[in-house]
């Protein structure tokens, strides 16, 4: 849905995969990283809320929306 967050990536032709202008940074355990096109840089991303309720992660907040019908 935020199609602008991905538009530094560029497209690996031998693999045919999109790879991002900065490489994904080592893991750390508990800590979830996401893509910040508005910074081109990956930042760690909210807990989810784990509530019983649909969310989504809006690109441009930086934060999870519950989804309302």
């Amino acid at each position: 849905p935020y199609p602008e967050n991905w538009t530094t990536w560029v497209l690996d032709e031998a693999t045919n995969t999109m790879v991002p202008p900065v490489p994904y940074p080592d893991p750390v355990e508990g800590v979830i990283m996401t893509w910040c096109g508005a910074d081109n840089n990956w930042k760690e991303t909210p807990s989810k809320p784990v509530d019983g309720n649909q969310y989504k992660f809006d690109f441009l907040a930086w934060q999870w929306v519950q989804v309302v019908n």
